[in-house]
């Protein structure tokens, strides 16, 4: 049998709604908004892994100076544990260097915390996420000063 090739690479705009399709609910997060408010940002860069054409995972960075965040980092549930999560990590990883960070922080679910020890990441501190009958409302409109 022919060995599956991932292939990771900067997200294209018509693979955002592919994406989307598998967002865990339990990440409670506006992630189509974040793509319409920062797809075009210098500072933003989304990442995809493909095997062919089909979308197999995703993740981003937000670069500010020198310091980057890895967010969202996510894998469909039947391609995972062949390695695209490792992949997706480690491509937004080398392009944050590329741009001259050098703190790269991010926050592990219990299933990627593996993933990113193996990789390099070493435990920093604890990020505490609370739940709440009345949810916050996000305006994340663009306001031009």
């Amino acid at each position: 049998m022919e060995k599956e090739i991932i292939k990771v690479r900067k997200t294209g705009k018509n693979e955002i709604a592919e994406i989307l399709e598998f967002v865990p609910e339990d990440w409670n997060a506006p992630i189509r908004d974040f793509f319409r408010v920062n797809f075009r940002a210098d500072y933003f860069y989304p990442a995809v892994a493909k095997i062919k054409s089909e979308v197999i995972g995703f993740g981003m960075n937000v670069i500010n100076d020198n310091a980057a965040w890895l967010g969202f980092i996510g894998v469909k549930e039947k391609p995972r544990n062949k390695g695209a999560g490792k992949m997706i990590t480690n491509h937004l990883v080398e392009y944050s260097k590329t741009r001259g960070a050098d703190s790269i922080i991010l926050i592990a679910t219990d299933m990627g915390l593996r993933v990113y020890e193996k990789i390099g990441f070493e435990h920093d501190l604890d990020y505490l996420f609370f739940r709440s009958d009345n949810p916050l409302e996000i305006d994340f409109r663009c306001w031009d000063y």
